[in-house]
């Protein structure tokens, strides 16, 4: 008796949890059938197992630059591989021209790539820069190794500040850094916005 905890009688087989279905549909057909239709089966099997080796070593190919400047370390990395993804894809759409509405494809595509670039480029506390030094003259910043192998952040300025000023400028120093940090922010968020609204349409 069949519960709702049950299920039900089935003619086919399971192995790992994939049905093997081979033995099902040649049940009723004639040896000569079943001759032709595994022939068949295997035909197309080694048609897709060449396939997917020819790209498979297209992609290794295509991708090699990538895979060999990726490293464990690093959140910019994961930004680097998702931008060389988008650009492959995006010129090949480009360069096909098969799709609906591809000019709007390749703009938002170009445009989440421009984002993704710039939180790579580091270079969002340039302008902040600039307007600190001016105000309050240029300073260096380096590392220098410990005894125990960890480093330690160092800064230097041309012109030693007085204990108040200072204060001041390491103050407006940290404000210049977490104002930087919220264009990052954001233009993270706005490229994945674009990601999650385009996203299906891209290949549709």
């Amino acid at each position: 008796m069949e519960t709702e905890n049950t299920k039900p009688e089935s003619n086919f087989k399971y192995k790992d949890g994939k049905k093997l279905y081979l033995d099902e549909y040649f049940k009723d057909k004639t040896f000569l059938q079943k001759i032709k239709s595994k022939l068949s089966y295997w035909r197309t099997k080694t048609l897709y197992s060449w396939y997917d080796l020819k790209n498979g070593i297209k992609s290794m190919f295509r991708w090699r630059k990538a895979t060999w400047n990726d490293r464990t370390w690093g959140h910019s990395q994961i930004i680097t591989i998702l931008i060389f993804k988008i650009k492959m894809d995006r010129d090949a759409i480009k360069s096909r021209d098969i799709l609906e509405g591809t000019d709007a494809r390749i703009e938002s595509m170009t445009q989440v790539i421009a984002l993704l670039e710039k939180y790579n480029s580091f270079d969002y506390d340039e302008e902040f820069r600039i307007g600190h030094e001016a105000k309050w003259g240029k300073d260096r910043h380096y590392f220098i190794e410990l005894e125990d192998g960890n480093f330690e952040w160092k800064s230097e300025r041309d012109d030693e500040l007085a204990e108040d000023k200072l204060k001041i400028e390491q103050d407006e120093h940290l404000k210049n850094m977490e104002a930087a940090e919220q264009l990052k922010k954001r233009d993270l968020d706005e490229a994945f916005t674009i990601m999650k609204q385009e996203l299906d349409n891209w290949w549709d």
